[in-house]
């Protein structure tokens, strides 16, 4: 009987780790998650307008960011975008995936080399620019592969 519990524990934990990785949402999911981020960043306004190729959602943060989502004619986000006083919650934006990419290429370099450089991540099938200072930060995020026809991330 003691076996019977250890293991409904141990499928209970992996229905657990399963669930909150879902709970992620970022590049490459379905547009649907875009509504999650809105919640778990606590995006005061949103707003969707349809571009060539697809749509753009922006919504703005409590701190007066601003964050735009591109979703593509498939249904997957594709590109992100930031630009305001604060940085968003990068793991929701990136993905799990995507966000390790990006810590990956955050912890290269040396010494101060690396602190005065905003990490730049160009592999994978993700590009990842990301810059600023202090109340004025800006970035954005693409899987170069999957953005509309026409659609250009240095213009976004």
């Amino acid at each position: 009987m003691g076996g019977a519990r250890v293991c409904a524990a141990f499928f209970a934990l992996i229905f657990a780790f399963a669930a909150t990785d879902d709970a992620v949402a970022g590049l490459g999911q379905p547009g649907a998650s875009i509504a999650r981020d809105r919640a778990r960043m606590a995006a005061t306004t949103q707003t969707a307008r349809t571009i060539a190729g697809g749509v753009e959602h922006r919504m703005t943060l409590a701190n007066g960011t601003l964050v735009k989502e591109i979703e593509n004619v498939a249904g997957a986000v594709v590109a992100v975008a930031w630009r305001g006083p604060g940085r968003p919650d990068l793991r929701q934006l990136l993905g799990a995936q995507y966000f390790a990419t990006f810590q990956e290429a955050a912890n290269t370099g040396h010494g101060r080399i690396r602190m005065r450089r905003a990490p730049r991540v160009h592999r994978n099938g993700i590009v990842i620019q990301t810059g600023g200072h202090p109340a004025a930060f800006w970035g954005i995020a693409y899987l170069p592969g999957q953005l509309p026809a026409g659609f250009d991330p240095n213009a976004f």
